[in-house]
Parts: C-alpha cells; structure tokens; sequence
C-alpha cells in the first residue's frame, strides 16, 4: 500500500491519533474477521441467509442495555421488521458478522454509530419500503477493532481486568489500536458493503427534454398590455420622469444631450447624499403577478470620467406593518469602455416570489458600490419588462428515467441561467403522476412560470438543464440534535484495501462535519488498491463538509452520483496521490464555500464541485 506524507500529521488527528500511537494511527491495515473467513456457511452465501437470526429478536434480547447491538462472527442477521416502524438501539450497531436488509425491510434504526466489521448488505426496498439508518448523539464514539480490542481476550486476561477496564461488550478499554471516530460515525473497517438499493438500470440523471404547460391567464385590467411594471417612459424622450421613479439627490431630472447629430434625453442624479443613491422605482404592486419573472434592463454613466464601474440591483419591499426587506438580483460591472460614454446595457431578471407577493409597495433599487457621493450619475433605457415564461406543469424526459420515478419522489432541475444568485437557483418538485411510456410527470406543487433550457429549445441542446431522481429507498441521516449545527454524521471506510465495495443507492442527509478533517458524507481514507469497488446512484444532501472523498485510494468508480446543497469541494481527490479512480456522470448543484473559520486547511474557502489534485485519474462526463 502506498504511503501518503504529505498531510501525515492532519491524518494522524482526523484517524483519532490522540487514542493510539502515531504509527498505529498512520499504517495499520484492517482485514477480514478470521471467524468470518472461516465460517461455514460463508456469511456471504444465501445459506447462511436462509438460517439467520432476526434482527427484531435481538434487538429485543438487547434491550435497554448501554453498550453496542453486535452482529455475532460469522453468523447472518437479516432485518426482519415490514412495518415501518422505528427501532432505537442507544449503544451503536457492531457489525461483526452479517447484516441484511431484504425488499421487505421498512423501518427506521435509531441508532449512535454503525461499525462494520464483517458484511452490511442491502437490496432494492419494494416499493413502499424504506429503510431509515437515523443516527443521533454528540458524544465521541470509539471504535475497537476487534481481533486487536475484543477476541484476543483470553478467559486469563479477562480475569486480570477490573470490569472498569472493559467495554460493556468485553473489549479492551485500554487497548492501545482503538481509534476515535468522532460524533454518528458510519465506519468501515476490514468489512464489507454489499449495498444494491436501486435498479441499477435506472440513470440517477438526465437532461430535460420539455416541459409541460399551460397558457398563462391574461394581464389584468388596468395593467399595462405587455405585463411592464415601469410606470411610465424609461426612456424619458417625453421629457417626464415616470411616476414613482426617485433618484436620490439634490438633482434629478431630465437632461438632453446631442452626440453625432442624435438627440437624447436621460435622468442625471447629482448632489448624492450618500454613495449608495442611485435611482430608485417603485412599480405598481397590484401588477405584479406573483410567482412571475420582470426583467430589469438599465443604462449608466458615471459623470467624472471614470470607467470603474460596479452598480448592484436590488428588490425591497414592504408588507403591511413590516419593515422593509431588501434582496440583490443583479451586479453589472465593467460596462463602460470609454471615459463619459453610457455602459453597454445591464439586465437580468428578479422573481415576484411568495415572499414578495402581497406586499404593499415594492421597489427596484439601481446604484453604484464603487463610487464617492461626489460622483454625478446618468441614467437611460430602463425597463422592467415581464419575461414570458410558460406555465409549467410538469417535465418530459427520456422514459427510461421517467420509468424509475415513482409517485411521491422528489426531482431536482438544476439552475437555468447565469444570473446573480444562478448558483442557488434549481428547483425540485414532488411527483404527483407518471406517464413511463411518454417519459412525462406532473407535480403536486401549483405550476410555476419558468423557461428551463431543454434538448428541445429554448437554445442549443447542450444547454439543456438536468433533473435527477433525489429520492432513495435506503437512507442514512444525521439527528439535528447537535449544539453545533454544522456535525452532521460522517461516512468512512479506512485502511481497508483489496475489498471490494458496492456503494448503490444510497441518500446521504446532514453528513460532514465542518471544520473537523476527514468527516465528510461519503469517504475512501487510506484504503490503497480498491479495484472494482463502485459508488453509484446515491445522493447526498445538506453537507456541511464535501462529499464523495477518495484519500489515499486508488482505482475505485464514482459514476452515476448526484450531490445537492454542499459546503466545500464536493467530488474530490483529496491529497494529489491517488491514481487510477473513474469519476463519470456524475452531478453537482448548489456547491458554496467553506468559511475561513471552519477552515480544514485546504481550499475549500475557494470550492468547486469538482477537485481534481492528479491527471491520473479519469474524469468523464460531469456536471
């Protein structure tokens, strides 16, 4: 196995070197249980399935007991409950031998930690079916390998130990390879996943190929006929400034210009009180159709020659009684080329949302953040134009992802444009109905007014956005029950080379632990040669640190990944040294940065959704 240097001693900390000697820490390699290896028959035989013990009767002869539910050596346990309901196991799970969780399996185990030495194996729920791994506690949990910590301790040495100086499952509280594994571990070490929980058939994404919708109900009366919400001429050639438009200075009025024989007129603010004013619009509240997009489009020129340009557009409103509530949408800089000449026009588009909607004034907000209050401003061209969006319905794919749908699943289309909060911007929605053979499905949210960028148009097909399946059958959550909101549970598999892993269709919730190295969502630490393990078809959500990790490991396939709502670098490789991995097709919405003061030492401050630290990897096909 190759030895990694270059961060020996974060690794020596993030493995629980605090617990063991440095060495132990940096090079010990888990294997397979001897009493696994030699069991008879093998735990991963259906024979032994089809003599195993129920998971629900020893949960029961467990009891109220504090220490871990072990899974016996060498023995099978199949999860026998189907009735949804929830089973708390307060001392963690200890997987030594097998644990199975059949299509038939629906319930919830909550539980500390979850420990796998021996084999954690799992097939596709039946439809209905859920299987729920909720893990809750702040309290460190430690991890006892076992052949090291717990069988080695003959009937003699059991004798010289004071019961203060065992664990409540007879494990060595002394023993000098136990590890620190932090707050709701899921922890692999020399065992074995075997999770198949999704038709591997089904694509966990794909792009969208149409929408379905509706024709929009018309503009009301007394609004104006093409949907604008400017009240007035923003172009000011009739001489008047429209109703409700304010510049904020000593001087705001209509001035004309003659340049290369054209005649104009625009708005001029001078005497700013503050180098916040510009200028001002309040619309007509009552022709604001709620959940519709306006697009703002405007022209400025800075009156003392400068060329530094940086405007901000902002929403504010006010309801009733409330005070007022402002929002950015728009930065526009560096639009103006030559000294005293008008930019080129800024624009982008802002949202009449529920939070918007009922409000009783509303306001677009146009102003320089660059610029002294000694600094004249002029203005032209402004507009506040309705975007005519359809009214959305529902979404056509491909049937062979509409197929995998089922009533009730979330769906996620992934941002549709380059605006100022673009990066936030996807959408998901509840599946009310499926049409598998037309590859289309409705929604039990009301439509929405939305142009999402399709194979079929509007623009090129390889603009088309994404809409990925985010719901799975077999889930592990972390509790929100942490004083730190930000540890979540974390997800690691460490010094476990040469066992092949199968990672599918699992979802990932309120995993990472921010600013604490190497607990992250989904991690490969140290595990040198892994060839054919394979990650696929799993989501992970609300991380509070990464994702998918790979870390000393080499020649393992992440392909077929979905992750939504992540802090840091998402898919990474995370020291330079691995080599050999695949990462194909696999997608990355709403990725944000890690603040400095949770910072791991890396450059998550700067995140991307993918961190590629070697070209000797492969990366195909994502997003």
């Amino acid at each position: 196995m190759k030895v990694y240097l270059q961060a020996a001693l974060a690794l020596f900390l993030a493995a629980g070197g605090g617990n063991v000697p440095f060495t132990e820490a940096m090079m010990m390699d888990y294997a397979p249980l001897q009493c696994n290896v030699n069991a008879i028959p093998s735990i991963e035989s259906d024979d032994c399935l089809s003599s195993a013990s129920m998971l629900s009767q020893l949960i029961a002869e467990h009891g109220a007991m504090m220490g871990p539910l072990t899974i016996p050596c060498g023995m099978c346990v199949v999860a026998d409950v189907t009735d949804g309901s929830t089973r708390r196991i307060p001392g963690g799970i200890n997987v030594l031998g097998r644990l199975h969780f059949p299509p038939s399996s629906h319930m919830t185990l909550e539980t500390t930690s979850v420990i796998v030495q021996g084999l954690l194996s799992a097939e596709e729920p039946e439809v209905g079916n859920k299987v729920t791994v909720s893990l809750y506690g702040n309290e460190d949990v430690t991890f006892y390998p076992h052949e090291q910590c717990c069988s080695g301790m003959t009937n003699m040495h059991r004798g010289l130990r004071s019961s203060r100086e065992l664990t409540q499952n007879g494990c060595d509280l002394n023993c000098e390879h136990k590890k620190n594994v932090s707050m709701k571990p899921v922890v692999v070490a020399g065992g074995k996943l075997d999770i198949r929980a999704v038709d591997p058939s089904c694509p966990s994404w794909v792009k969208l190929e149409d929408v379905k919708s509706i024709n929009p109900p018309p503009i009301a009366a007394g609004c104006n006929a093409d949907g604008s919400i400017l009240r007035g001429d923003g172009t000011f050639e009739s001489g008047v400034i429209p109703a409700g438009m304010t510049g904020l200075g000593n001087t705001v009025q209509v001035q004309q210009e003659t340049v290369n024989g054209i005649t104009n007129k625009y708005l001029k603010v001078g005497g700013r009180a503050s180098a916040g004013h510009g200028v001002f619009i309040d619309m007509d509240a009552s022709c604001a159709v709620p959940g519709r997009r306006y697009r703002f489009t405007a022209k400025h020129r800075l009156d003392n020659g400068a060329t530094n340009d940086e405007f901000l557009g902002q929403i504010s409103y006010q309801k009733q009684g409330q005070a007022w509530v402002h929002k950015h949408f728009m930065l526009c800089k560096n639009r103006v080329f030559e000294p005293n000449e008008w930019s080129t026009p800024c624009h982008d588009d802002f949202l009449i949302d529920e939070n918007v909607a009922g409000a009783i004034k509303i306001q677009i907000q146009y102003f320089p953040t660059n610029q002294p209050a000694n600094v004249d401003l002029s203005f032209d061209d402004i507009r506040m134009d309705l975007v005519y969006d359809p009214l959305v319905t529902g979404l056509k794919t491909d049937p062979t992802f509409a197929s995998c749908v089922d009533v009730g699943d979330e769906v996620m289309v992934t941002s549709s444009y380059m605006g100022f909060d673009a990066w936030e911007s996807h959408e998901t929605f509840t599946v009310a109905s499926v049409d598998p053979i037309l590859g289309e499905f409705d929604f039990t949210e009301d439509p929405m007014y939305k142009t999402f960028p399709t194979l079929n148009g509007p623009g090129e097909p390889i603009y088309a956005v994404e809409v990925a399946r985010m719901t799975r059958r077999f889930v592990f959550e972390a509790q929100y029950d942490s004083p730190d909101p930000l540890l979540g549970g974390h997800f690691i598999i460490m010094h476990t080379p040469s066992i092949v892993q199968t990672i599918f269709g699992l979802e990932i919730r309120n995993f990472g632990q921010q600013g604490r190295l190497g607990r992250y969502p989904l991690h490969f630490h140290m595990n040198g040669d892994v060839s054919g393990s394979v990650v696929s078809k799993n989501v992970v959500r609300g991380s509070h640190q990464r994702c998918y990790v790979l870390h000393g490991t080499d020649n393992a396939i992440v392909v077929d990944n979905v992750a939504l709502d992540a802090v840091g670098h998402c898919y990474v490789l995370e020291d330079g040294g691995e080599t050999g991995n695949t990462f194909e097709r696999n997608l990355a919405a709403m990725v944000e940065t890690q603040p400095l003061e949770r910072s791991i030492g890396a450059s998550d401050h700067e995140a991307t959704s993918f961190w590629i630290t070697n070209v000797h990897n492969n990366f195909i096909g994502n997003v």
